[in-house]
């Protein structure tokens, strides 16, 4: 590696914030600039055939592409509008700065107008300009109609006004409900008008400099009144380095043979007279300068000639020669920005194939990392400029060095310091200044590490965290990162993590590690302790730890003050009193070259005294001053309060302009995004919203409208002061600056879940997109044209993390995993691309989001194999194969998919692998899923079809709907006046259903929770009820005995049934919906006829009968009476099958499975007792309520089973697993009888067989 990348190398290791350069970039933005009218042939070639091809080349290279086309999409030429103009000269300093290679393509021709107006004339300026335009007798009126002074600007100037104040009409292109020809004749009187202010202004300022008024020793600002817009452009892309010239791109292109009788020709090139066709010889002279400067200033190899003949009508790509210019000229400019591109990449793309390949990808996280999180650093430092340096109040960052100062000379173990303030408070600028002032705290050979924790996919989880900052450590001080450290479990990191810092107490020199916004690591919301679990609490003295943590994450601080026990390392940033937001609003303005009149800061002292107030709230408030005119008279409405308001105002500014769902889409979009947008991203999703206008006459006017650049580069300026450039893996993206911003736009854009819903749901589409054409470069694995990239995985890791994030939102859990988490694309990319905890970290996420078995298996399977994917990534695929095909029966689509493709993997793979090819590991499944704890023990419990929700009631009259994964309460449902006793929820989740002690039956819809329908059948409480699956009728049962048979949509009663003597304690449906059981405690249980409710059988006992279930085949019935006995009945003929013995209390509950083979039982000593129905046998006793079991529900396909005791819900692993591989038994002789046989009997269950012979020998045989 080049000694220059060494040394870059070593200071991003070490933290060195100022030697640190910027990441390489890995975006091609381009802005092109022409006049309008002479280049659209060519334009359009570049868009069509170039651009695309220069973008094939640059995916390849892992490049973003970036044209800006400052004319596409525009019927006007952008340089009549002085704003846009302005902000183009911005965005070509934004596109030297970023741009990889070229960042400026010029087109010139024979036309040399038009010449932008000025947006700004200092006052100094201005008055001799206008002083010697009216000696001149022109009629200056129109000067002081376009322009006002600002005496708020430092230096005064004179600012153009706002082009919509001056014309509601103006646009660069035609509004959908203009005509064509209405429109031309507005934009006609619009430059005449504008080309007689300029021509008043040229006048005067040349006049001004001749006689020694303006400008003597400032050419370049003099000249800038008279040059074209693509000079001014070309002339400013110049100016901003003496390297600048080496990545511009030129094209001259000079037509020759004009024709004066045609009437296109004033499109090619300036005329003074159309009738007389003569050339304007002060433009062709100019056009000359421009030339010679272009000669002069531009690299030689960057520029390229060509001279083509006119002909009749214009440039024409069906002309032979014209046709033959455009492929010259597309394959010129591809072939000089590719070597412009290329040369860059190898110039800036250290040289990693040079270091060991044990230690190749560990250096390329950490520098990955480091220099993206030093970068974002400085962007935090650079907000606050010289005057508020100079001018903020330092207490807390005084109070941070003497503690830190305290640590190191006192050498005694310490704890780590812990910033807290409220959103918006200026957190992270306070640690970037800590960061930035430790070397003169602390020596200069201190070694830094900052991390803004949730800023980039490898900081968002705690173990990846953990593990980057384990092996960014052992490089910085050549620790050994031995085999043992390839564990990248959190238990296992957080010891690794410890003795790391027991090794750096050894050494001489200091370490600090700042981390931004602990609070902002993803984790489960029943696991918020793998936040701060492995942060150690006693640290060595020259170790600093130096944390922040927002002050509405109450349980975080309170878990962090439970720990750290000295209140002085808590470091609270107060907020602002009036004064020091005033104080602080100075400086801000000072820095930015803007003052308030004394009327003005009356007003904004008026407005917020006696108020306290954030940092943020005062940054956005003078963004707001400055846009203020000093003869602006402020109202209460100017001066919003809170940053809500503040977001609005500017929201409300920009929808006015561009139009309220234009913002609304890059609003939401980058709302919901996790790191936010490319500019690149941006920019296509505006290009695909294109509208329609009115249906015209003319055919042209009814064509669809061009994304135009000019929109967009105004709504970023507009944007800017809500948007912050972030390096995420070293690629920039925009995003909202703070998330008190974030949660404004969310309320303005997204105020209901539905909506967001959408949101994600595209968003989750576009990123698979990106996903599968990240992977498609990567080639498979015998594809070795791709070899550049194919190896380093880490650039699709924010797609992946985008990818999951939003499919996990849009609430579609199936493409969820089909396309993420069950995907083995998917977890291959995301193992290869960070590690095997980022996987499990995302798996852990999901699991609190959806109850899924599959995901379970998957997530239980990567526990077992972490160790061996620590190590090496390559063996997901055998890993997936060992543990998961033994639970492959058919019945679990996902997953065969996923072995399915794992095999094809190793089959298509080169690299040697041990591949299994029978089964011989066991994964065992924890018996319990999850768990919850409400607050009131639950006396009913059902489950929605999903497994998602649970609905639970204790002993008050409400109903709590708990989403089981995540353990919120999502709502209560109320109504009844008495004691819940039953609940059921219909086969297709749309209704629940309860029964009350007040006689009340009421059906709920599930989805808003309201009330549908309430029932009165029954004089007595209900006691029982359910539905039949179609869900037309509702079977109910009271304590007087009665069962009801009603109507669900309407409550009509069909029929009433009064043949029990006691309480009807359960009813139960067949799955056919034919017949339905009821059971009562005069011990008997009923058999009727759904079609005409007739009795078929009654079924006596010797007990009451507490509780009853029938299978899933309709073949047996389950039944518990008071005396402790289950009793297993046939439901045909109610002949008894089998008594089940094994339990020790009273049953409180029991169901089915949906096997048809097992049935659970629960007792009142809060045990669960699983038998097969066949053999009676007790199969495996569940230990997990400490109370009676109240309630419990299999799920489909017996994946589940969820169990109520208390006030305690457990989910536990239903599934049983069926042997694939039956071992072959031993030969034996059979051993027969040698009499004759006298007698045979078998078996109830069928499984054994008995013989008799007459010499009385006995034999028992196994049934097979």
């Amino acid at each position: 590696m080049a000694d220059s990348q060494d040394s870059i190398l070593d200071s991003v290791l070490h933290g060195n914030l100022t030697s640190v350069p910027e990441p390489p970039s890995r975006v091609l933005k381009m802005m092109v600039v022409s006049s309008k009218t002479d280049f659209e042939l060519e334009r359009r070639y570049l868009h069509e055939n170039v651009w695309p091809e220069l973008q094939r080349h640059c995916v390849s290279s892992g490049v973003d592409l970036e044209v800006l086309d400052v004319q596409m999409g525009n019927d006007l030429d952008s340089t009549y509008d002085p704003h846009a103009f302005e902000q183009q000269l911005r965005e070509i300093e934004n596109c030297y700065q970023e741009s990889l290679g070229c960042f400026l393509v010029c087109l010139i021709g024979n036309k040399y107008k038009p010449c932008p107006l000025p947006r700004c004339i200092e006052a100094t300026e201005f008055d001799p300009i206008y002083e010697k335009a009216q000696e001149a007798g022109f009629d200056v009126s129109l000067l002081t109609q376009w322009y006002s002074l600002n005496s708020n600007m430092v230096p005064p100037a004179y600012v153009i006004k706002s082009l919509d104040s001056k014309s509601n009409r103006f646009s660069l292109r035609r509004p959908s409900d203009v005509q064509r020809s209405e429109f031309e004749e507005q934009i006609n009187e619009w430059i005449e008008e504008e080309e007689q202010v300029l021509k008043m202004i040229q006048y005067g300022a040349r006049v001004a400099h001749q006689e020694g008024i303006i400008n003597q020793n400032k050419d370049t600002r003099q000249r800038r009144y008279f040059m074209s817009g693509v000079y001014n452009q070309l002339d400013f892309a110049l100016s901003l380095s003496t390297t600048a010239q080496q990545r511009i791109v030129c094209v001259i292109r000079q037509i020759e043979g004009f024709v004066s009788n045609d009437p296109t020709v004033s499109q090619y090139v300036d005329v003074s007279s159309q009738e007389n066709f003569s050339i304007d010889e002060e433009s062709a002279a100019n056009l000359q300068n421009l030339i010679d400067d272009v000669i002069f200033s531009v690299n030689r190899k960057n520029i390229h000639f060509f001279n083509i003949k006119w002909q009749e009508g214009g440039l024409d790509s069906s002309h032979c020669e014209h046709r033959f210019y455009l492929e010259k000229f597309g394959n010129a400019i591809f072939t000089n920005i590719k070597m412009l591109v290329d040369e860059d990449i190898a110039a800036t793309t250290p040289d990693w194939q040079n270091l060991p390949p044990r230690i190749r990808k560990p250096i390329q996280e950490v520098v990955r990392e480091s220099q993206s999180h030093l970068s974002n650093s400085r962007q935090h430092l650079r907000v606050l400029g010289v005057s508020q340096s100079l001018d903020s109040d330092c207490g807390a960052l005084l109070q941070i060095q003497n503690l830190m100062l305290g640590q190191d000379e006192t050498c005694i173990r310490h704890s780590p310091v812990i910033v807290v303030g409220q959103d918006g408070s200026g957190k992270s600028t306070l640690l970037s200044q800590v960061f930035m002032y430790c070397p003169e705290w602390l020596g200069s050979d201190v070694v830094r590490i900052i991390r803004h924790v949730g800023r980039s996919p490898c900081t968002s989880f705690t173990p990846e965290l953990l593990r980057n900052l384990c092996l960014h450590i052992s490089l910085l001080f050549g620790f050994e990162i031995s085999p043992r450290h390839y564990s990248f479990e959190l238990g296992k990191l957080s010891i690794w993590f410890l003795d790391l810092l027991k090794l750096v107490e050894s050494k001489d020199n200091d370490l600090v590690i700042v981390l931004d916004n602990l609070h902002s690591l993803r984790c489960a919301p029943n696991n918020q302790a793998s936040i701060l679990g492995w942060l150690p609490w006693n640290l060595p003295a020259n170790v600093h730890i130096v944390c922040s943590v927002s002050e509405e994450e109450e349980k975080i601080l309170g878990l962090l003050k439970t720990r750290i026990s000295t209140s002085e390392n808590f470091v609270y940033i107060p907020p602002l009193t009036s004064q020091a937001a005033i104080s602080m609003m100075q400086s801000n303005l000072k820095d930015n070259k803007h003052v308030l009149t004394s009327e003005q800061w009356q007003h904004v002292k008026q407005c917020l005294g006696g108020k306290t107030m954030c940092p943020l709230y005062v940054k956005l408030l003078s963004h707001l001053a400055r846009r203020w005119p000093s003869y602006k008279t402020l109202t209460d409405k100017d001066v919003p309060l809170t940053i809500e308001e503040l977001v609005n105002m500017f929201l409300i500014d920009v929808e006015n302009k561009y139009g309220i769902e234009t913002i609304r889409k890059i609003a939401t979009y980058l709302t919901c995004t996790s790191f936010g947008l490319r500019e690149a991203e941006i920019v296509e999703l505006l290009a695909n919203s294109e509208y329609e206008g009115p249906q015209m006459d003319n055919e042209l006017d009814n064509r669809k409208v061009e994304f135009s650049v000019t929109h967009w580069l105004d709504i970023k300026k507009d944007l800017g002061v809500l948007m912050k450039m972030y390096y995420v893996d070293k690629r920039p993206y925009l995003y909202w600056s703070h998330k008190s911003i974030t949660n404004a736009i969310r309320a303005r854009y997204l105020p209901n879940s539905s909506d967001s819903q959408l949101c994600h749901t595209d968003l989750a589409n576009a990123f698979h997109l990106g996903f599968l054409m990240e992977k498609e470069q990567k080639g498979s694995p015998l594809d070795e044209s791709k070899s550049k990239r194919k190896d380093d995985w880490s650039d699709m890791l924010r797609e992946i993390d985008e990818l999951w994030y939003h499919l996990m939102l849009s609430g579609d859990q199936k493409k969820l995993k089909q396309d993420a988490v069950c995907n083995f694309d998917f977890l291959l990319a995301a193992t290869r691309g960070a590690s095997i905890s980022y996987t499990r970290s995302i798996l852990e996420i999901v699991r609190c989001q959806m109850l899924d078995w599959e995901v379970e298996l998957l997530y239980s399977m990567t526990k077992q194999s972490v160790d061996v994917l620590s190590q090496d990534p390559q063996q997901l695929a055998t890993e997936i194969i060992n543990w998961l095909r033994p639970f492959l029966n058919g019945t679990t689509k996902t997953m065969d998919q996923l072995v399915t493709n794992a095999r094809e993997w190793c089959n298509n793979n080169i690299i040697p692998l041990l591949v299994p090819q029978n089964n011989w590991l066991s994964l065992s499944l924890p018996p319990q899923v999850t768990m919850m704890t409400c607050p009131h023990p639950i006396t009913h419990l059902v489950c929605t079809p999903d497994s998602q929700h649970v609905m639970g009631c204790t002993q008050e009259i409400n109903i709590e709907m708990y989403h089981l994964p995540s353990r919120n309460l999502v709502r209560v449902f109320t109504g009844h006046k008495n004691r819940i006793t039953c609940l059921h929820i219909t086969p297709s989740g749309r209704w629940l259903i309860s029964g009350s002690k007040d006689s009340e039956i009421i059906i709920w819809e599930m989805e808003t929770g309201n009330m549908a329908h309430k029932f009165s059948h029954h004089t007595s409480g209900v006691q029982c009820l359910t539905t039949i699956h179609s869900e037309a009728l509702i079977i109910s049962g009271s304590d007087s005995g009665v069962v009801v048979v009603s109507r669900l949509d309407s409550g009509q009663v069909i029929h009433k049934l009064e043949n029990h003597r006691g309480v009807i304690s359960s009813v139960s449906v067949n799955s056919g919906d034919d017949i339905f059981a009821s059971a009562s405690t005069d011990r008997c249980v009923c058999i009727w006829s759904l079609e005409d409710f007739s009795l078929l059988n009654t079924i006596h006992l010797s007990s009451p009968i507490t509780h009853m279930d029938i299978s899933w085949d309709s073949t047996f019935l389950l039944l518990a009476c008071t005396d402790h006995s289950v009793h297993v009945r046939s439901l045909t003929t109610g002949s008894d099958v089998h008594c089940l013995y094994g339990h020790q209390a009273a049953v409180t509950s029991l169901c089915f499975a949906r096997d048809n083979c097992r049935c659970a039982v629960g007792c009142k000593d809060g045990k669960i007792y699983l038998f097969d129905i066949h053999s009676a046998k007790l199969l495996q006793t569940l230990s997990g309520h400490s109370d009676p079991v109240t309630s419990m529900q299999a799920q489909d396909n017996d994946r589940f089973l969820i169990t109520s005791g208390g006030n305690k819900i457990v989910v536990w692993n239903f599934f049983c697993k069926k042997e694939m591989f039956v071992p072959k038994s031993r030969s034996r002789k059979e051993d027969k009888h040698q009499e004759p046989v006298t007698c045979v009997a078998v078996s109830r269950d069928g499984s054994l067989a008995v013989s008799g012979g007459v010499i009385s020998a006995r034999k028992i045989f196994e049934q097979k």
